[in-house]
């Protein structure tokens, strides 16, 4: 994603940023503004900030499966597979997932989390490139390319790995 590079420099100042917001001025959509997009950069720096973070914000208001609940939910799934957490990632993840069926948007990042989940961090070949299917799927059609194009690479090491090379 475009915000990675600046991203990375302007995080203390997100970080900071996030906290007045839950903690001073109690604004759910700007703290949610300022955290959902951090899902980019749990993997390169901050992921246990930024679970923290995320999970100060769950905290501090009721779950709602809105974009930006949705979004919330799929950053701090992220976070929580980066900082060694795969059981809260995945039901950070499911719980995203199945709001969809209630007419939640959809939940493209938590997605995303879940597939990392299963077959990057469980080893799950076959359960895993179900749910990257379903993630590229998801990416498409919100129009998320990079998360389509992640999600098709890990696929194809999957299909490596379960020896179907030919797919």
């Amino acid at each position: 994603p475009a915000m990675l590079p600046g991203g990375l420099a302007i995080f203390d100042e997100v970080r900071a940023a996030a906290r007045w917001s839950m903690r001073q001025d109690g604004s759910r959509e700007r703290t949610l503004r300022l955290l959902a997009p951090l899902w980019a950069l749990a993997h390169t720096a901050h992921a246990i900030e930024i679970a923290g973070l995320c999970e100060e914000a769950l905290a501090a208001w009721p779950l709602e499966h809105d974009e930006l609940g949705q979004a919330l939910l799929g950053t701090a799934a992220g976070a929580a597979v980066v900082s060694g957490r795969p059981e809260q990632a995945s039901e950070m993840a499911r719980t995203a997932i199945a709001a969809e069926a209630h007419g939640a948007p959809r939940a493209v990042v938590a997605r995303r989390a879940g597939a990392l989940v299963s077959y990057g961090f469980m080893g799950d070949v076959e359960g895993g490139l179900e749910r990257l299917d379903e993630a590229v799927a998801a990416a498409r059609e919100a129009g998320m390319p990079a998360i389509a194009l992640e999600m098709s690479i890990l696929r194809a090491q999957a299909l490596a790995a379960a020896g179907r090379l030919d797919e």
